[in-house]
């Protein structure tokens, strides 16, 4: 009872005609909690992920938390969900879109790992690169999240 209380605070699961079993969970961090306890933990190549983006000023001598380029693509720190140990990486998203700040949550996808990233990161999640995809509530129904902002390309929608 403790750790529903933790994650989704006094919303409690709904069901609705419409959308099946609808999660709220109190805020992304409890969403990630969630996910560190219960979502997908392991790194797959093409196979997306929930993650939450941190403040890159805070693990590297970075000037701003999530930096922007002048067509609008934005490259963030993400923290993956772990069950023992924090796995995290940086992820760049694949069109302009609203400014991503730290504890947002998005969904990202491996696309391929790179031994010579990993060994310079110091952790093996950094050898991943991938795309951010979408900025996402602390919601789920039926294990999908609900999107907030979409940054594919047009032609990927």
């Amino acid at each position: 009872m403790k750790l529903l209380n933790r994650l989704f605070g006094r919303a409690k699961p709904t069901t609705t005609s419409t959308s099946g079993t609808m999660l709220p969970f109190k805020d992304a961090d409890a969403f990630m909690e969630y996910q560190d306890e219960f979502g997908i933990r392991e790194i797959r190549q093409n196979r997306a992920m929930f993650a939450q983006i941190i403040d890159a000023r805070e693990w590297a001598a970075a000037r701003t938390p999530v930096s922007i380029d002048d067509r609008g693509i934005q490259t963030a720190l993400i923290r993956l969900p772990s069950a023992t140990d924090q796995q995290v990486t940086l992820a760049t998203t694949m069109a302009a879109g609203a400014r991503l700040q730290p504890g947002d949550l998005v969904c990202w996808m491996p696309i391929q790992f790179d031994e010579d990233l990993a060994e310079a990161g110091k952790m093996a999640s950094m050898g991943w690169v991938g795309f951010i995809t979408a900025k996402i509530a602390p919601t789920l129904s039926d294990n999908l999240p609900t999107i907030i902002e979409d940054y594919r390309p047009a032609a990927y929608r």
